[in-house]
């Protein structure tokens, strides 16, 4: 099985429409693949749902908000 997993930005905007088409790219890889979005940012819970991707929440972040990624990392080899 093929896991991609991304910390995205906010989906607002511009930013929005390129990020959802990246997930739709992946989601054409087939069904071996597995897709998880990690952050709280605005809307991505909800991008999560409409393309039927795991979203992970729980991540740990800096003083300033900043993912920590070896907690990304240690979660999605999870």
């Amino acid at each position: 099985m093929l896991t991609i997993f991304s910390v995205p930005k906010p989906f607002k905007k511009q930013i929005s429409v390129i990020q959802q088409n990246a997930i739709r790219s992946w989601l054409k890889l087939g069904s071996d693949c597995q897709i998880l979005l990690f952050g709280k940012d605005q809307g991505l819970a909800e991008i999560s749902e409409k393309l039927g991707v795991k979203h992970i929440d729980n991540i740990m972040t800096t003083d300033y908000g900043t993912p920590l990624l070896d907690s990304i990392f240690e979660q999605a080899q999870r």
